[in-house]
């Protein structure tokens, strides 16, 4: 069984690197869990053991004898193994500060650490390729994750084999064909113990989902391993179409700035609009995620009526002028924390899963939400749409001012507390809006302005 496996693995490494396979420098990212110590076993018996460079993050989030530990078990085995490996020790509280900085889970954030410092490996080791450790449940596990997540279509194509320089040999490898070899072999290995801590999203996937699809639906796998190829297929052809679009709309990025032809934009299939604004949003490094709301609303005005206007998301714009499409990171400085987005002028507003449309009409501003509407005369430029903060107070009838928190607590607002709109007057710094409407709730207007 092993010699067949290794004959899979050696295999699958092979296509990825070609002719390189057996002279390129390899990088290995070990955590010390069973994948990675599987791979990077595999590798030590299929590759020069010269060629071979381990990197072991520790990524100081769970307790010191832990983490630690899993680094220095990695940094024994690769004595044992002969193997060169690197021990980077990110500074503990590291990672939640970026959370916080930067608006970010933690897995999201630990995820960007991690491969800041691989990338930095694989310069300093001058290194053909980095080798990690995902397997065919992990597969499983994303497509899954991504359908229900409602991602982009094209993503159920799940993990790829070959990024640029990462590469991913055991991805056609079961876990229990993983641990079946390190046990035979009595190899031993570390376990996570955060891996069954179901407040991570994957987690419930892996430990609540996945069993009971197991029981009730044994097929499952099939089906999702069959739609992960068809996407896979669909995910290639796009890739090509999209070039050959983007040479077709003129399309020119330079300075934080992105702009392309109007009305070429306006001649390709909504598939392949959706496409490049999601490729302008990301080679514009914008950290928020867009809604397909923001994004299909986008290119349904602009088809309707191609006079100027402007498209605003949390750091990002999107200008219609002179025919032409102009897609700009931080244009707008409109500074969100999680649900806070100060609003300067007319324009479609993305703040997390809301997207506000504001006009003007004479002195009257108009705000639109999920088919919503509220008006406000005299509010004028700029205003806030945010989230209830400590010590929100609001006029009542009688001009007296109550807390939002005990309006909140008679209107048994409960989970949506944070997510019902308020309306900021910038010019007063006053609220003068909780919008409830939106989440089911009662409306708060205060319409005296002056």
């Amino acid at each position: 069984m092993n010699e067949d496996l290794l004959l899979r693995i050696k295999n699958d490494l092979y296509s990825l690197a070609g002719e390189k396979t057996f002279s390129a420098r390899f990088g290995v990212a070990v955590s010390g869990g069973a994948d990675s110590i599987f791979l990077l076993t595999v590798l030590s018996e299929i590759l020069d053991k010269s060629s071979i460079f381990v990197i072991t993050v520790n990524h100081n989030l769970r307790p010191e004898n832990e983490t630690s530990g899993d680094a220095l078990f990695v940094q024994n085995y690769c004595r044992k193994l002969n193997v060169y490996c690197k021990r980077v020790d990110i500074q503990r509280g590291e990672i939640k500060n970026i959370c916080k900085e930067e608006k970010m889970g933690l897995e999201a954030a630990a995820r960007k650490v991690r491969y800041k410092a691989f990338e930095k490996f694989m310069d300093e080791m001058n290194l053909d390729y980095l080798c990690l450790a995902h397997n065919k449940n992990d597969q499983g596990e994303t497509v899954l994750m991504r359908f229900l997540q409602g991602a982009n279509p094209l993503s159920l194509a799940g993990i790829q084999k070959k990024r640029e320089k990462y590469i991913r040999p055991i991805l056609n490898v079961s876990r229990k064909e993983i641990e079946d070899f390190l046990n035979e072999r009595k190899i031993e290995y570390r376990t996570d113990l955060t891996n069954f801590d179901t407040a991570y999203y994957r987690n419930r996937i892996r430990n609540n989902l996945i069993p009971y699809l197991n029981k009730d639906f044994p097929e499952w796998a099939q089906g999702v391993f069959s739609l992960r190829e068809k996407m896979e297929i669909d995910r290639l052809y796009f890739e090509k179409e999209l070039e050959k679009s983007l040479f077709q709309i003129k399309w020119n990025f330079e300075n934080n700035k992105i702009q392309c032809a109007l009305e070429d934009f306006l001649s390709l299939d909504f598939a392949l609009q959706y496409r490049i604004v999601m490729k302008a949003i990301k080679d514009l490094s914008c950290k928020e995620r867009v809604s397909f709301s923001f994004i299909k609303n986008f290119c349904e005005s602009i088809h309707s009526d191609k006079t100027n206007k402007k498209f605003f998301a949390s750091d990002f714009t999107i200008c219609i002028s002179q025919n032409l499409i102009c897609f700009e990171k931080k244009i707008i400085k409109a500074t969100e924390t999680g649900f806070f987005v100060t609003i300067n002028s007319e324009g479609f507003y993305s703040v997390q899963d809301y997207l506000f449309e504001v006009k003007k009409f004479e002195n009257q501003i108009k705000i639109f939400c999920d088919e919503k509407q509220i008006d406000f005369a005299n509010l004028e430029f700029p205003f806030v749409i945010r989230t209830k903060q400590a010590g929100d107070e609001i006029e009542d009838s009688s001009k007296h001012l109550k807390a939002l928190s005990k309006i909140f607590d008679d209107w048994k607002v409960g989970e949506y507390k944070n997510q019902i709109p308020i309306i900021e007057n910038c010019r007063t710094s006053t609220v003068v809006c909780i919008w409830g409407e939106v989440c089911g709730f009662k409306n708060w207007v205060l319409r005296d302005l002056k």
